[in-house]
């Protein structure tokens, strides 16, 4: 959390909540088409529901398994502009 607060000058609150969309919405950064995320900005695929970012070449990385799983912009639903 010390590193969005140095980019965006102000000091995220996240809630738990029953499902990660609703985790997510609730640090109050804006959402947008997945398809209009820059790099470093946070994306949410869907089956599993799980959080990423994006990175060039239009496509998101996650965490998996055995390091990191990227999949296109187009796997996802939701995207939230980080500054």
């Amino acid at each position: 959390m010390a590193a969005l607060e140095a980019v965006t000058g102000t000091r995220p609150r996240l809630r738990i909540l029953p499902d990660l969309e609703a985790t997510a919405d609730s640090v109050g950064f804006p959402r947008l088409p997945p398809a209009f995320a820059r790099p470093g900005d946070v994306v949410l695929a869907g089956d599993p529901p799980r959080l990423g970012v994006a990175v060039d070449g239009g496509r998101a990385a996650f965490v998996g398994p055995r390091g990191l799983l990227r999949q296109p912009l187009t796997a996802c639903t939701t995207a939230w502009r980080l500054g």
